[in-house]
């Protein structure tokens, strides 16, 4: 009777060289100060390589300073964009999308006479809720009106109708940009069903002719035919289908050389 033979195999782990490419990719998605435009030639042409790293460099990012933040949305947007998002890439950007809108801080700038905002006046009623907070004015202002936008814009180019709910959850905020790029985003998906949300965002604002300006740029963006008919019946009477009619008049005289 013949025993059983037992072969046992010791393999020993290998260590594969990173190619050069991949080398340089870890000193650019490290480098201080971050540049995210440098990211631009690896995302267009992503090997099993690359896409590795991007994970490992996701998962090992810290966000608990700006700059960290901002690295670690970077290379989110980037597994997203390569179409390698396993669901925790975009999470995170809803995430920080999300900490946008749920943003309490009153408007940044002191409102005029005519409704708009005077810019680098700042309210005192920001002033104070930035103190309120922790932080000093500037830092607060550079939140709200810069950083709170950009995280807004990184989910919206997913372009994904799964963050619709949203979207429409940010047309409420008192950050007047952070629900002007809700409008712009549900326009961008082409949502007509969000309109009502978009007109009871114009109805609460309706003393900021910005907002109501910004909201009728942005419904420019829907596209068809049938979206035309709906915003005209939706908003029919109002200050934005007036200033909608009235971009949409520029946009085709432009067209025609007029």
């Amino acid at each position: 009777m013949l025993r059983p033979l037992l072969i046992i195999v010791i393999v020993s782990n290998i260590v594969f060289a990173e190619t050069q490419v991949a080398q340089k990719l870890r000193e650019d998605l490290r480098r201080q100060p971050f540049d995210a435009s440098l990211l631009t030639d690896y995302v267009k042409d992503p090997t099993p390589e690359i896409t590795g790293i991007f994970w490992s460099e996701f998962q090992a990012a810290s966000d608990r300073t700006t700059e960290g933040r901002e690295r670690k949305q970077a290379i989110a947007a980037a597994l997203c964009r390569m179409r390698v998002d396993d669901g925790r890439a975009s999470a995170y950007l809803a995430s920080l999308a999300e900490e946008a809108i749920n943003s309490d801080a009153p408007v940044v700038f002191t409102v005029g006479k005519d409704g708009r905002q005077v810019k680098g006046k700042i309210s005192p009623a920001f002033d104070k809720w930035s103190k309120e907070h922790g932080l000093k004015t500037e830092d607060a202002v550079r939140l709200e009106l810069f950083t709170y936008t950009q995280d807004m814009l990184q989910l919206i180019y997913l372009s994904d109708p799964k963050y619709i709910y949203l979207f429409r959850r940010g047309l409420e905020s008192h950050n007047l940009g952070v629900a002007l790029t809700c409008v712009y985003a549900l326009a961008r998906l082409n949502d007509l069903s969000s309109l009502p949300w978009i007109l009871a965002a114009t109805k609460r604002n309706a003393d900021s002719p910005e907002f109501v300006e910004g909201v009728a740029i942005g419904l420019t963006t829907f596209v068809g035919e049938s979206a035309t008919g709906e915003i005209r019946r939706v908003f029919a009477g109002t200050p934005a289908l007036a200033a909608y009619e009235k971009f949409i008049a520029s946009r085709l005289a432009h067209r025609n050389g007029k």
